[in-house]
């Protein structure tokens, strides 16, 4: 199972980093037939800060930052969602 985080208030931001989670996470699921991922949404600041994110939007992939700031496109998601594939066997 992979567990991602999207760091940030509830704001178009936010909800397009989960778009493009989900999409990305849809790619991945017709080669990975058995792949889970579980998404939580986190919006305190503490908790925020706990990550090197400088600013909002921030994606978590597995406990490590790999965007913050900007909304990620689908396919880039993709990539960091494989490498933690890869990471994890």
């Amino acid at each position: 199972m992979l567990r991602i985080k999207i760091l940030g208030p509830n704001c178009y931001a936010s909800d397009r980093v989960r778009e493009a989670t989900l999409a990305a996470f849809e790619r991945l699921s017709a080669d990975h037939a058995n792949l889970q991922i579980a998404v939580q949404h986190v919006d305190s600041p503490q908790e925020i800060q706990r990550y090197p994110a400088l600013c909002t939007p921030g994606l978590v992939v597995n406990g490590a930052l790999v965007c913050t700031g900007r909304i990620p496109t689908a396919e880039e998601v993709t990539g960091w969602l494989k490498e933690a594939l890869r990471m994890r066997v």
